[in-house]
């Protein structure tokens, strides 16, 4: 069975997951009636890595050796997802539309996770269609019995569905969506009980379902989450009722609050401390509030867990001297000049992409300067990306950026230890 694309997007950008490294290697055949343009994207815990198959043309059955069995993510044409289950066995998928899910042969749990998606998604729907119909003709009109009555006939249907998973023929089709549904279970609550009692339940999906969700999205899914759903609790109604003064009342509750993303944070740590190192865990904590530009509670939370908050990788510092001047360029990325037009001193600071303790560090540090006349140049370790320009928009003066590092003559950037620290003078001198 076919569904169109607007079924699946709102679900399978945040829903791609790959599990369990084999080291068998298995073949995806590709078939397509249209020129088609893809890419497969898997993860690996908080990282994701994509893998550009290229253009399929339709006298062609592109065949693609895989390593790897789980939940992967095919993006067709850079713009519709859809998911691909790969077990041991060699699959094939036929593209007829873009705008169409794959047609699948001989791979029964693709077929069951869509069929089963689409069915849960359409009663979703519906049950929505059928509230707007209630809120539009108000308690009194005579069809409002019947529409009750179907509203608890699909609601059960729904709820059967739910009960229905796992499927033991179909285990990694039941974790990606019991994931989903656990999530959106979570929308409702309003009180710290409820609150608590979820942080529960995703602890132990998590933690029951690891071996799912080790090379999947589906644990920062679960965090980023975690963190949104202390924002549906109303703190202030929490606070002792004796308690009259307005003002001390909304400050306990900011407290509280404070209180329980730290408690949060340590659950993480506490719950995939036998799976995952302290400070991968916490990265995906930050992370959950840095990538919506909280930057408030990021920087909180890196401050009260500094222990952890450390980059993997090398520990050299810069090879000095520096060059008397190189190139960088503004945050728009394309605006380039030398560092001798600054005419004053400056602080280098060497970030990796990947950790994002060291990014957390040089905004703090641009923060802290900010009416200081003293720019903030970034080295990057590694590949200049899109992400650590974004760094720019988070600071109210400009960073700067180097972009070509040949004139450091570093033979091993991965070696650099990150974040660092330099404080240069108009002549990029090293100042003591």
């Amino acid at each position: 069975m076919k569904y169109t694309i607007n079924l699946y997007i709102n679900i399978f950008v945040s829903v791609s997951l790959l599990f369990l490294s084999c080291k068998s290697t298995r073949i995806i055949e590709l078939r397509t009636l249209q020129d088609v343009d893809v890419k497969l994207v898997t993860f690996h815990h908080f990282e994701k890595d994509t893998m550009d198959i290229g253009l399929v043309k339709p006298e062609l059955k592109e065949k693609i050796p895989m390593d790897y069995k789980g939940f992967a993510l095919m993006l067709l044409n850079d713009k519709y997802p859809y998911p691909l289950l790969l077990g041991k066995d060699a699959i094939k998928v036929q593209i007829e539309s873009v705008e169409e899910s794959p047609v699948f042969e001989h791979c029964p749990e693709n077929q069951f996770f869509y069929d089963y998606f689409g069915k849960y998604n359409r009663l979703g729907s519906r049950i929505y269609q059928l509230h707007e119909a209630e809120n539009t003709l108000g308690e009194k009109d005579p069809f409002i019995k019947d529409i009750d009555e179907r509203l608890e006939e699909i609601e059960n249907e729904k709820n059967n569905m739910r009960e229905s998973l796992p499927n033991a023929s179909f285990p990694l089709a039941s974790a990606v969506l019991m994931e989903k549904q656990l999530e959106e279970k979570s929308y409702a609550i309003t009180t710290l009980d409820e609150l608590h009692e979820m942080q529960r339940r995703f602890i132990d999906f998590a933690k029951k379902n690891y071996l799912y969700l080790q090379h999947s999205d589906r644990l920062t899914a679960l965090i980023n989450q975690s963190y949104m759903m202390l924002e549906y609790v109303d703190y202030f109604s929490a606070i002792d009722e004796e308690i009259q003064d307005k003002k001390l009342r909304l400050q306990k509750a900011n407290q509280l609050f404070g209180d329980e993303v730290r408690q949060q944070t340590q659950m993480w740590l506490d719950s995939l401390h036998d799976f995952l190192p302290g400070n991968t865990v916490l990265s995906a904590c930050v992370n959950a509030y840095y990538n919506r530009g909280m930057l408030g509670k990021a920087f909180e939370i890196v401050r009260q867990f500094q222990d952890k908050a450390v980059c993997e990788g090398g520990q050299e510092q810069l090879p000095l001297p520096l060059p008397e001047d190189f190139d960088i360029v503004k945050g728009d990325g394309l605006t380039s000049l030398k560092t001798k037009a600054l005419r004053s001193d400056k602080f280098l600071i060497v970030v990796d992409d990947d950790c994002i303790f060291s990014k957390i560090f040089a905004i703090m540090k641009a923060r802290e300067l900010e009416k200081d006349s003293r720019p903030v140049i970034i080295f990057p370790k590694g590949k200049l990306t899109g992400n650590m320009l974004a760094m720019n928009k988070l600071c109210v003066k400009d960073l700067y950026f180097i972009k070509d590092k040949t004139p450091f003559h570093i033979p091993d950037e991965q070696s650099l230890s990150a974040p660092s620290l330099y404080l240069l003078d108009a002549n990029n001198n090293l100042k003591k």
